[in-house]
């Protein structure tokens, strides 16, 4: 036996002998000393935070659940959230493995019903926008209702087979809440289940939809869309078809290309900080400038706004979210991540297409990536960069494939335009007091 395993056995009948004693085993050790609390903290009152804190690595390869991932004491929680998981690593990962999280592949273990809750009041816009998948370190401990980790006295499920009940077929890629918008009596007894909790939904009568309004596309029209563009449109390249990405070059001219950017830089908002989600985030370092007011009425824009209804089929611009203008400095980058962050019950219902313009020249680098389909467009001025966020069996659930990235620029200054179509009509409801928020208004 090594000195190091020799040590720990040590320590580890130590604290069985003591911890029977009521003793602290940390101060019989000689450790930093901690005054544990008898019970579990209870979570911090909500905070106004603009967005969640900086991501923790990527837990993309976490091992199972392991069902002897446990506390060997009571108080292992409490002292891990006074740092003694990294003070005192050598006891506290023997004896307090759940607790530290160095079990589970790192994910931490379920609360009990009587002692869980959101510790911020923007947990559901949140999770609404896929921040529980992508941003874990955060949202799985300060947003444990909402991401699905345990039940609260406010919002629990009160039958037994919820998540059979609620989860849908194979077209919808097996969503866990499918059931939940076409049986009314799910949304209350598996309000849990269902994403469906007082905290999760939103109640504004003036962002209900129009009912005279026309939803974009059913199941099966996703493929028609594209199927068409590639049969009827010049110079189209197909990069992939399942799911669906599109390139095609001189989509606008290189003249039109230099007047979008001028009618951007000049006669829409000013030039900000580009936002990933709903705030500023390390992950994307690009400048926006969004096309209102006189850029909407600019004659360039206005051709281009009807090629892209017409590329659509004649989806009308009013899906559309206004032309987002881009500039990417040497350096600059937008990190992987996915363009469908609407609620299916927001006013506008989720984003369907992306459609990018390459509208600049004289740099290098700054393509778009897919990771997930091993794929790269190459940024070139005019071209258009097609693809679908949703699927075409149930276009209410997000297509994963395509999540994608901007590759940093290597040299110059990158421009491009972004347009993102929604189910339902955006422009009319995005001047209101409207937000990225599901709403019991459009529930069914």
């Amino acid at each position: 036996m090594g000195p190091g395993m020799f040590v720990a056995s040590v320590i580890a009948l130590l604290a069985v002998c003591f911890q029977s004693a009521g003793i602290s085993p940390l101060s019989i050790l000689g450790i930093t000393t901690l005054e544990a609390p008898p019970d579990v903290p209870q979570a911090k009152a909500a905070t106004k935070e603009k967005r969640p804190p900086k991501r923790q690595p990527s837990r993309k390869n976490a091992k199972p659940i392991d069902p002897d991932c446990i506390d060997d004491d009571g108080n292992c929680e409490a002292w891990a959230s006074s740092g003694e998981c990294e003070n005192n690593k050598l006891y506290m990962h023997a004896n307090c493995r759940a607790s530290c999280q160095v079990c589970n592949g790192g994910k931490p273990p379920p609360l009990k019903k009587n002692n869980c809750a959101d510790t911020n009041e923007n947990c559901a816009t949140w999770a609404a926008i896929g921040e529980c998948q992508s941003n874990p370190g955060y949202m799985l401990t300060q947003c444990p209702v909402t991401c699905k980790m345990c039940q609260s006295d406010t919002c629990k499920d009160d039958w037994d087979d919820c998540a059979e009940r609620c989860r849908g077929p194979a077209t919808s890629n097996f969503s866990e809440s499918w059931a939940c918008y076409y049986e009314p009596e799910l949304v209350k007894k598996c309000a849990w289940t269902c994403g469906a909790c007082k905290e999760h939904r939103f109640d504004k009568p003036e962002c209900k939809r129009d009912p005279d309004a026309k939803q974009a596309v059913h199941p099966g029209d996703v493929n028609k869309i594209f199927q068409r563009i590639v049969d009827e449109v010049p110079g189209v390249e197909v990069l992939s078809s399942e799911p669906w990405v599109l390139t095609i070059d001189d989509f606008v001219s290189s003249e039109e290309a230099d007047a979008i950017i001028k009618a951007g830089s000049n006669s829409g908002s000013s030039w900000a900080r580009s936002q990933a989600g709903d705030g500023v985030q390390a992950s994307r370092t690009s400048s926006t400038a969004w096309c209102s007011g006189r850029c909407l009425r600019d004659g360039t824009v206005q051709a281009v706004e009807q090629r892209v209804t017409d590329l659509l089929g004649g989806i009308p611009m009013e899906h559309a979210e206004p032309m987002q203008v881009l500039r990417y400095e040497t350096g600059q980058f937008y990190k992987t991540h996915h363009d469908q962050n609407s609620p299916r019950s927001s006013a506008w219902g989720p984003r369907m297409f992306t459609i990018f313009i390459y509208v600049g020249d004289g740099y290098t680098g700054g393509e778009t990536a897919f990771p997930r389909l091993n794929l790269t467009v190459g940024a070139k001025k005019g071209r258009a960069a097609i693809w679908t966020s949703i699927l075409d069996s149930d276009p209410y659930q997000r297509d994963d494939r395509t999540d994608h990235e901007a590759l940093p620029v290597e040299s110059g200054v990158k421009f491009g335009v972004n347009y993102w179509i929604h189910m339902w009509p955006f422009r009319t409801k995005s001047g209101s007091t409207c937000g990225n928020q599901a709403y019991i208004q459009n529930w069914y």
